[in-house]
């Protein structure tokens, strides 16, 4: 099965970004999740996004195939593409550095890269072509209370996937992150950060 939708090409962008460079977002009946976007009146809150600090290899098929989503959601979101998640936390990080689009850009190459490591068949022409030779820095309180949260999510999803990852005692960043001292990031919310943080 191949995961995405055909391009098309548009008009620039507001800042004047090239279409090539942001590929068109289609949301399909999976992608588009009516309420999910936090605008005025939806049913659910932008926090269901999560682009993963932690390295794509340690994810489930299930949890790659939704970050691969996300991702393309998060790069539709900093081309101008959809009025949602514009103000996710998430992607503050991104937003934080001269070339977001690029960075995005990066960060689903790597997520692509494993699926092309499984044998999967994202669509790579879903990537825009904006190229970025640049990282993002994440903390070890960080990666420390993704990775604990992923185990969370496997113990429950997927417990054999789970136990592939028993012996992993420093688990590694996306390739687009590196790893500083630090604390969990501010844009973490709920009370597990600071159950974490507090240890």
């Amino acid at each position: 099965m191949r995961f995405g939708a055909p391009v098309i090409n548009c008009t620039r962008l507001r800042n004047d970004r090239l279409e090539s460079d942001c590929p068109q977002r289609h949301f399909g009946d999976r992608d588009a999740r009516p309420g999910a976007f936090g605008a005025s009146g939806s049913r659910r809150t932008v926090t269901t996004m999560r682009l993963w600090s932690l390295h794509p290899k340690y994810l489930d098929p299930r949890g790659l195939v939704a970050l691969w989503r996300e991702g393309l959601l998060a790069q539709a979101v900093l081309c101008g593409k959809t009025s949602g998640y514009v103000h996710h936390p998430q992607l503050a990080r991104f937003k934080e550095r001269p070339d977001p689009v690029g960075l995005v850009a990066e960060y689903l190459r790597a997520v692509h890269q494993e699926s092309v490591n499984r044998g999967y068949r994202f669509a790579a022409e879903r990537i825009g072509s904006s190229r970025n030779s640049g990282h993002l820095s994440v903390t070890h309180r960080q990666i420390e209370f993704e990775w604990h949260h992923l185990l969370r999510k496997l113990t429950t999803r997927n417990p054999q996937w789970r136990a592939r990852l028993a012996n992993v005692n420093r688990p590694e960043p996306h390739p687009l992150f590196r790893i500083v001292p630090g604390d969990i990031a501010e844009w973490e919310k709920g009370d597990a950060p600071r159950r974490i943080a507090a240890k």
